[in-house]
């Protein structure tokens, strides 16, 4: 083994047949799309009530004034249960699965509305994929929401809504859980290394 955990043989001596690219931080800006969102669906739930907008803020370790989330936010680190009991304390709700899918219905709507993508996402695709590689994306995201971002992306770019849903979307959570293990044999994993290692976003 190599220093960096590789065989000693060295990735170069590997035929990369795929490609998984990691959502948000790789394709897709992560603090301009979820720093606005963010602060919509905090605003939502604040309901005019700065002290209450205030304290869900704090909580997400989100700073208001600059749109953006600090290291450790549990909005980047968690999955909606992780940081949704601490919403629901805030505001005194029960810490329900329906309060929690409350908070995806609201992420998946507002990610779309401040979607801000990095480069264009899918001419890079389109290249890869002219080039022979098989191509797939790999996210925390649920597959709906990350489907319906690359959709929005495909009609800021003119690509065809078949293009889209031919790409394969696998969910990290799917995967742990023992789901479609054949995403990972011969593919190359590109993004944010805190994603792959079970970080997620405001989950939708």
């Amino acid at each position: 083994m190599t220093s960096r955990g590789f065989p000693s043989r060295g990735l170069a001596d590997v035929p990369i047949r795929a490609i998984l690219f990691d959502k948000d931080g790789t394709l897709i800006d992560f603090q301009r799309t979820w720093g606005p969102a963010t602060h919509a669906v905090i605003a939502h739930f604040a309901a005019g009530d700065q002290a209450i907008y205030d304290r869900l803020a704090a909580a997400s370790g989100f700073v208001a004034g600059e749109r953006r989330f600090v290291a450790g936010s549990p909005l980047i680190a968690g999955a909606t249960p992780d940081y949704g009991h601490l919403w629901a304390q805030v505001l005194g709700r029960p810490a329900t699965g329906d309060f929690f899918a409350e908070i995806d219905r609201l992420f998946h709507v507002s990610g779309l509305e401040h979607l801000k993508p990095i480069g264009e996402p899918p001419a890079v695709l389109g290249g890869l994929r002219r080039r022979g590689y098989r191509l797939g994306i790999i996210t925390n995201d649920a597959e709906a929401n990350a489907r319906a971002h690359l959709r929005d992306l495909a009609d800021l770019y003119r690509i065809t809504p078949a293009e889209v849903d031919a790409l394969p979307v696998h969910s990290v959570s799917r995967l742990a859980n023992g789901g479609d293990g054949r995403a990972e044999q011969d593919a190359r994993k590109t993004g944010p290394r805190r994603h792959f290692a079970g970080s997620r976003r405001p989950s939708g």
